[in-house]
C-alpha cells in the first residue's frame, strides 16, 4: 500500500500539481487532497482509485519504494527514474 506523503512527494519530484493528476486519475480534488492529508496507510479510499493514482506516476518515472516493515512506515519513499521519466 503507498502513503498519501509518497504520493504528495512523488508529485514534486515530477512537478505534477494536483489539479493534473487529479484530472488525469479522474478523482474529485477533495479525494486526492484527503489521500494526500493522510497520515498513515491510506484507507478511505478504493484500491482502484489508488492504484490509477500509482499507474499514473509510474508512468512519468516514479517509482515506489515500501516501507522495511509494515507496521512501521518509516523508509517508505519514492524515487524517479530517469530511464522512464519524460522531464
Amino acid at each position: 500500500m503507498i502513503l498519501g506523503i509518497q504520493i504528495k512527494a512523488a508529485r514534486a519530484l515530477i512537478k505534477m500539481s494536483q489539479l493534473e493528476l487529479q484530472k488525469r486519475a479522474e478523482v474529485s480534488m477533495a479525494t486526492l487532497q484527503n489521500i494526500e492529508n493522510d497520515e498513515g496507510k491510506i484507507k478511505t479510499t478504493t484500491f482502484n482509485t489508488l492504484k490509477k493514482i500509482k499507474d499514473i506516476l509510474e508512468q512519468e518515472g516514479i517509482e515506489f519504494i515500501p516501507p522495511f516493515d509494515d507496521n512501521d512506515p518509516n523508509g517508505s519513499g519514492v524515487k524517479l527514474n530517469k530511464k522512464k521519466s519524460s522531464n
